[in-house]
């Protein structure tokens, strides 16, 4: 049976007729594909719209989900489809795919690949190389095992049948996409909660006693693979041995911590726990504008740093205004941030945060620009600075 109904979105309004082949396809290529066609049409070129970027549908002013089929939400009758459409997604998206706790790949969608299924676009090349990668066929993966997905960190809540059908850009809208976890079973997912636990890499810290960290200038715990379990233990240790009156060095870049790792890590970086601490380093972290916000809650007030270093994260404009906020109201003191490689970020937030701190490092800095000094291998940064008379080796 044929159907008519009035699609809309801003001023403009298309009549769409929808036959039965129509009618058992998905909402956003049976009905935005063909209205953002013509609606294009009809405007300047700067108020142009994508179906990329539909963030959201409704018939008769019930909200549905564009990727159901037309069938599924538009009975036969309705009489209105409402369509909203925000910012198109970027050109390309670069986004580092794991899947069972295995290796990353790291894949790049533009906008050929963003239109295609999630499925396609990011399932099926990942899988194509994890698969290669094992010793036996007996554990391939296929694309119709999916049971989970997370995107930066997060639970993507929706049914897996309806994800593996949508475009990829639709599926990663809302959100600026770093990293992409599938899970291929109940088992993987319940494995991946428990590495919020302590892991076994935390051994290593454990051995230090309360006067080894109270006679410490330096914590140098970088790409060990901690998480937030691990940061919570650390802080416990930490917190137990305080204060912490030479400690000048945390180094926690390019571990797991996330977000609550990193929230344990703020109750450690205070005045009074670490007064003499110089440098947070805690950039490649996984962390998001909830890690951001809560460093800037827990340390209250914090120390006088030299730097904290937050770059190579998904940070967005809220974790920035949250630390800008702390910086404004003293409770979060420091001469230099690094934020840069958070692409979240925007114009705004950018803005907010420059307001306070002149010496914020918003953009990425550009590879072969400056010279390089050699640094022993055994020197961290800090040394380099505190020895700079240290000979060089030909």
């Amino acid at each position: 049976m044929l159907q008519r109904v009035l699609v809309c979105a801003g001023d403009v309004s298309l009549r769409i007729t929808l036959d039965a082949k129509w009618q058992a396809r998905p909402l956003v290529q049976a009905v935005a594909k063909p209205f953002a066609k013509s609606y294009n049409e009809r405007v300047p070129e700067a108020e142009a719209v994508s179906v990329a970027g539909l963030e959201r549908a409704e018939v008769d002013g019930c909200k549905v989900d564009p990727a159901a089929l037309v069938s599924e939400v538009v009975p036969q009758s309705a009489r209105r489809i409402d369509l909203v459409f925000g910012a198109p997604p970027p050109r390309e998206i670069k986004v580092a795919v794991a899947a069972e706790g295995g290796f990353e790949l790291k894949i790049t969608l533009d906008t050929r690949w963003m239109g295609r299924t999630f499925d396609e676009a990011v399932v099926v090349p990942y899988l194509s190389v994890y698969n290669k990668r094992l010793d036996s066929v007996r554990h391939a993966l296929a694309p119709s095992q999916l049971f989970e997905v997370h995107i930066n960190g997060s639970r993507l809540d929706v049914p897996m049948a309806d994800l593996r059908a949508r475009p990829a850009g639709v599926a990663l809208r809302h959100r600026h996409v770093s990293h992409v976890d599938l899970y291929f079973s109940a088992a993987a997912v319940s494995a991946a909660a428990a590495s919020s636990r302590v892991s076994h890499n935390l051994r290593f810290v454990c051995t230090m006693t309360p006067d080894d960290y109270r006679e410490s200038t330096e914590l140098i715990w970088h790409h060990q693979g901690f998480n937030a379990g691990d940061a919570a233990a650390m802080a416990t240790q930490l917190l137990g041995a305080a204060p912490l009156k030479k400690l000048k060095y945390i180094y926690l870049y390019n571990n797991d911590l996330r977000d609550a790792g990193v929230g344990a890590i703020a109750r450690v970086v205070t005045r009074e726990h670490t007064p003499a601490l110089k440098q947070l380093l805690l950039n490649d972290n996984r962390i998001g504008s909830e890690g951001a916000i809560a460093l800037a809650q827990g340390c209250k007030p914090s120390p006088e740093l030299d730097l904290i270093a937050l770059h190579s994260n998904y940070i967005g404009d809220d974790g920035v205004r949250a630390l800008a906020q702390a910086m404004r109201r003293r409770t979060l003191t420091t001469r230099k941030m690094t934020l840069h490689s958070n692409p979240e970020i925007s114009a705004t937030g950018a803005a907010a945060m420059r307001e306070v701190l002149a010496e914020c490092e918003l953009d990425a800095p550009v590879a072969g620009r400056g010279p390089t000094p050699f640094i022993p291998l055994n020197y961290t940064p800090q040394r380099w600075a505190d020895e700079p008379n240290y000979p060089d080796q030909k």
